[in-house]
């Protein structure tokens, strides 16, 4: 079986850093479900349109807020390229 692996880039990273732990947490858990079976359909990942390259967003609900998590496929690796929250979804999307 082929395993992919997780990599953020530094703005991903930075994105994560910035949240409090409460928010961390079903982001984190929902990325380790993603890095397990990186071909999920369903109402939480919907691939956007009208990108350059392949482009993904995975939606993260939880009690501390709404946020999403915009990744790309790069070999065996998904790159996990911003982590907004909701409000800040269509503004960032433009900049990807």
């Amino acid at each position: 079986m082929h395993e992919f692996a997780l990599e953020f880039t530094p703005r991903a990273l930075h994105d994560l850093d910035r949240l409090e732990r409460p928010a961390q947490e079903p982001i984190i858990a929902r990325l380790d479900e993603l890095e397990a079976n990186p071909f999920l359909r369903g109402k939480h990942i919907k691939k956007l349109k009208e990108m350059d390259l392949p482009t993904y967003r995975l939606r993260v609900d939880s009690s501390v807020g709404s946020f999403r998590v915009f990744y790309r496929f790069r070999g065996m690796i998904i790159l996990v390229l911003r982590i907004v929250a909701k409000k800040d979804a269509d503004r960032i999307i433009r900049g990807l």
